[in-house]
Formats: C-alpha cells, sequence, structure tokens
C-alpha cells in the first residue's frame, strides 16, 4: 500500500550513537540491526520498555525478600546458599540499574533491550545452577525473558535471545554429564525447555508484526485524519459562501470568516443574539416550520444574504446548518451565463455586417478617389467613410467582448504594479511626461485579479480620464487605498472635468451609451463586465470638482474560495 501524502517518518538512528527520539516522541525506530525492516513506534516502544523494566525489578523483590526473611527453601529446592542470594542480589541490581538508563534514553532502545534480555538469561541460568538445574522450574522465567525480548527487539534479535537461552540450558545439562551439579537432570526435559524457547520467540515475532503493521496502519490514519482536518478547516475558512453550525440551545458551534462578513458582525460571536436581529428572526422561523431558505439585508455591501437552513443528525444532539450567500454572487453568475450566449449571438452578428460593411467602405474609398468628383459629392463619401469607421470600431469593440476570456486571476502587488501600467499606458500614447500621480500611504496592497483584465480596465479609465478631465490644467490622480465598508483594496481613477450629470450617472455603464459624438459607448459597459469577471466592482462616485470611478477588487492577502 502506497500512501503519497503525510507519511510518518522513520528514525532509523544515527551511526554516532545518538539516542532515537532526540527529535521527540514521533516516527518509528528499528530495534534490531539484524532485521531493517522490523519498525516499533517510539512512544510504544518505549512504554514496553518501561513495563519489561518494570518487570524484571518485582522479579529481583521476589527473589531477594524470601531468602532476606529466611524462607527460600521453602520457595525453591536451594543446593547452593551463597550462590543463590549473590545472583539474586545482582539481578535485583541490574533490575534498578535500568530505571536510568530508561529515564535519559541512553543508549539507544535496542541496546537496552539486548542489554537486560541476555542479563536475564546469565543470571537466571546462574540461579537454576543454585537450585539444581531444570529441575528447579526457574527455566519458566527464562521463557518470559525470550517473549519479552521477541516482542521488544522482534526479528532475528529474537530468534538470537531464544537461542541463548536454550544453549544456556544445554549447558546445565552438560555440567550434569561432567557431574558438575549435585542433582540429576533430565535432558528431555531440557530439549523440550530449548524448543519452548524457540516456539515463544517465534510466536512472539508473529505478535510483534502484526502489532507492528497495526501501529502502523493507525498512525498514517492518524497523520490523514488530522491533515484532513486541518485541510477541511482552511477550505471552510476560505469560502465566500458563510457557514454556521448552531446546537440545540442556539449556540454557535462553529462560523466561518465569511459569516461574519456577510452579517456585518464586527467581532466572534458564539450565540444566536449576537447574529442580528434579522438572522435571528428567518432561524426562529424555520425552527416554526417557516421556509428552508429566505432573503435578508445583511450584506456588508448593501446586497441581500439569501440564507438556507438544514438539520445535521448527530448521535447525542441533532446541529443546524446555515448557508449564506451573497445574491450579487448568484445574480452574477446568471448574468455570465447569459452574456456567454450574447455574447456569441453578437459575434455571429457582427461578422455579418463586417462583410458588406468592408465593401461599402471600399466602395467609398475608390469613389473618393475619382479626379472629377463634386465637392457635394464629396461631403458625401467622406460622412460615409466617417460613419464606416465608427460602425467599424462598434463591431471591434463586440467581437473583443465576445471573444473575452476567461479572468486568469492572480495575487499582484498593486503599487508596483500601477507604476508599470502608468509608464506602458503613457509610452503607448506617446505621453511625455506621464500626466497621472498614484497617491496612496499603502503601496504594498495585494489583489486578487486577471492583470490583463485589469489593464483593460484601467485603460479606458484613464483614456476618459485623460478625454473628459482638463490635463492641461490639472493633473489627474489615481489612489491606492482600503475600502472603509468592506476593507478591499481600491483604485480612484479621478478626473477635475465637468462632471456628470445626475440624471444620466445611472446610465452610463449601459451599453452604447454615450455622451460623445464619437465614442461608441461600450467602453465603460465592457470595463465593467470585466470587473465583474473578477469579482471585482466598478462604481462611479461623484466629486466637488470632477469625476472619480473605484475599482474595488478582491483582497489579495486573504484569498477566498468560490464555489
Amino acid at each position: 500500500m502506497e500512501y503519497s501524502l503525510f507519511e510518518p517518518t522513520i528514525r532509523d538512528g544515527s551511526p554516532s550513537g545518538a539516542p532515537d527520539d532526540l527529535h521527540g516522541d514521533t516516527g518509528y525506530l528499528r530495534p534490531c540491526p539484524f532485521s531493517p525492516n522490523y519498525q516499533v513506534p517510539l512512544p510504544q516502544a518505549w512504554k514496553s520498555m518501561a513495563l519489561f523494566v518494570l518487570y524484571r525489578i518485582g522479579l529481583g523483590i521476589f527473589l531477594v525478600v524470601p531468602i532476606w526473611i529466611g524462607k527460600a527453601n521453602v520457595l525453591w529446592s536451594i543446593h547452593d546458599s551463597l550462590l543463590f542470594l549473590a545472583v539474586a542480589l545482582a539481578y535485583l541490581l541490574s533490575a534498578l540499574f535500568g530505571i536510568p538508563l530508561l529515564l535519559q534514553r541512553r543508549p539507544r532502545f535496542g541496546t537496552q533491550v539486548q542489554i537486560q534480555v541476555l542479563a536475564d538469561i546469565v543470571l537466571i541460568s546462574a540461579l537454576m545452577k543454585a537450585s539444581g538445574g531444570v529441575a528447579s522450574g526457574l527455566g519458566i522465567l527464562l521463557a518470559c525473558s525470550v517473549a519479552s525480548g521477541g516482542i521488544l527487539a522482534g526479528g532475528r534479535c529474537a530468534l538470537g535471545f531464544a537461542a541463548a537461552a536454550s544453549l544456556a540450558v544445554l549447558t546445565q545439562e552438560l555440567l550434569l554429564v561432567f557431574g558438575a551439579l549435585p542433582s540429576p537432570v533430565s535432558s528431555t526435559s531440557a530439549g523440550l525447555l530449548g524448543a519452548a524457547f524457540f516456539a515463544i520467540s517465534l510466536l512472539a515475532i508473529a505478535l510483534s508484526r502484526r502489532a507492528e503493521q497495526s501501529q502502523i496502519l493507525a498512525a498514517r490514519h492518524r497523520h490523514d485524519l488530522v491533515n484532513l482536518k486541518s485541510l477541511n478547516t482552511f477550505i471552510v475558512n476560505h469560502l465566500q459562501s458563510g457557514i454556521i453550525v448552531l446546537d440545540e440551545n442556539k449556540r454557535v458551534r462553529m462560523a466561518n470568516p465569511a459569516a461574519q462578513r456577510l452579517l456585518v458582525l464586527t467581532g466572534r460571536f458564539s450565540s444566536l443574539e449576537q447574529t442580528g436581529p434579522a438572522f435571528r428572526r428567518a432561524y426562529l422561523d424555520w425552527l416554526d416550520g417557516g421556509p428552508e431558505t429566505v432573503g435578508i439585508g445583511a450584506s456588508a455591501d448593501g446586497h441581500s444574504v439569501q440564507v438556507r437552513f438544514a438539520r445535521l443528525p448527530q448521535t447525542d444532539n441533532t446541529l443546524s446548518m446555515v448557508i449564506l450567500e451573497d445574491n450579487a454572487l448568484h445574480q452574477r453568475r446568471v448574468q455570465q451565463s447569459k452574456l456567454k450566449s450574447l455574447s456569441q449571438l453578437t459575434a455571429s452578428i457582427a461578422h455579418e455586417i463586417r462583410n458588406p460593411l468592408s465593401a461599402i467602405h471600399q466602395a467609398a474609398q475608390l469613389l473618393n478617389e475619382t479626379p472629377c468628383l463634386a465637392a457635394e459629392d464629396g461631403h458625401l463619401i467622406r460622412i460615409i467613410l466617417k460613419h464606416a469607421r465608427r460602425v467599424n470600431e462598434v463591431i471591434e469593440n463586440i467581437t473583443q467582448m465576445a471573444r473575452r476570456r476567461a479572468s486568469q486571476r492572480e495575487c499582484i502587488v498593486l503599487g508596483p504594479w500601477l507604476h508599470g501600467f502608468l509608464a506602458d499606458f503613457a509610452d503607448e500614447h506617446r505621453l511625455t511626461p506621464c500626466p497621472f500621480t498614484v497617491k496612496g500611504s499603502d503601496q504594498n496592497l495585494k489583489a486578487l485579479v486577471d492583470p490583463s483584465q485589469l489593464k483593460q480596465i484601467l485603460e479606458n479609465l484613464c483614456s476618459n480620464a485623460l478625454r473628459y478631465g482638463q490635463p492641461d490644467r490639472f493633473a489627474p490622480q489615481i489612489e491606492l487605498h482600503r475600502d472603509a465598508r468592506d476593507r478591499r483594496p481600491c483604485i480612484d481613477v479621478i478626473d477635475h472635468g465637468s462632471g456628470i450629470d445626475s440624471a444620466i450617472a445611472d446610465q452610463i455603464f449601459e451599453p452604447f451609451f454615450t455622451t460623445s459624438h464619437s465614442g461608441t459607448g461600450l467602453g465603460l459597459y465592457i470595463a465593467r463586465e470585466l470587473a465583474e469577471l473578477n469579482q471585482a466592482r466598478l462604481e462611479y462616485r461623484p466629486r466637488a470638482t470632477g469625476n472619480s470611478f473605484r475599482v474595488s477588487l478582491a483582497d489579495g492577502h486573504a484569498g477566498a474560495v468560490e464555489l
């Protein structure tokens, strides 16, 4: 099984002998140098080691206390009391010595396992010798040590521990043959005990491998869940749609920043009472059986907000989820769909008009070149050529609008971008020096916009500022700032012209509306459509002296996901 994301770290240990967990209790280690494929989670490994150390301390106390109180012969058949006492004390001291090693985690985990298990094999074998060999029954303690070593170290090390324990038991049998032990030992019992050691080690290997696979799978699932939760939180927090989850007591369990913005709330809210009267009334009506979708007027930019309610049944209680959407976004999507169909139709019409228009224009040019043309006829031909060029300009604008591509938004720093745009604008229009001045204290404002489409918008606004303003007397300005209402980054193009009559101010963005005899009336219309494609707003703002057109852009400092 492959995991392409969020793989847990595997720590192999370093050649310098550094402990396995210098970087915290995360990741895995390989305790057996002869089985590099066997790995154990760090926290689980050291917890198991702590249990083994406690077991050894308890066994040491169990061996020493009966000798201390004079009751050892009741429990064991001791043939050499001094040897048994010395080995029992040595076992207890070795077990106690494992505590500082465990706390300091030095040496590394695999080394500690090998030291303690081999110490058990040597010392318990000595106890068996002092108690009469295999017949004493102390060989079962070796089985416990072999099983513990197999679980802690795993792999080939478990078989090594079993082999060492079997060799110790067979050594007892050989010593018996040569008469070194005072009581006879059954060679059959020694052989069966050695075979039991190997069986126990193989069983420990199987169990440890299964536990290893389960732990690795659980760790990977835990990593996936943690990162999935982070991903879900990121998506919810960056949605343009607001999301609020309330419990049965009308407490807010979760709310994203978009909900706070759409409800025009200044701070965090934790209860229904803090969400505003319009939302509270709609929610209570829904609880009483009212409609699941309603509209409330609570948006920060003046648009109404569409609210949808739904229930989220849980095992312990029932939660309510509320989805808030700015109606302007929905209307914008509908408008874009209509414009797409309209653009295809207008493109076809423009193509059909262009062919006869080209013929008319060419015929008028040929007539204009006639040497014996009367003055009155020449005047009429010039009128034909003038209006043919105007119709062709309209067709060009319509064709450009029909071929408009989808916006490819990116995050740009507005200050440096504006200076670069003005340099190109002045060069294209042969303006020396550039008549525009850029103002604004925060030149590092970021916006999420298609740079090429923003360039088209500002080219139209700047051209209008030069055409209808008074650039020879007052320099037109570009101001960069944040909107006081919704804190969006804004670009204001300001001229000092005569202003626009309030009676027609609402019509300037309509297609083909113009107050100029030479204009087509499509410039501001196309500019506004391009702004809406980028989730921006283009507004006219009258001034005491002149005109101001404001482009409110999506904030690049906190990108949002639109669904």
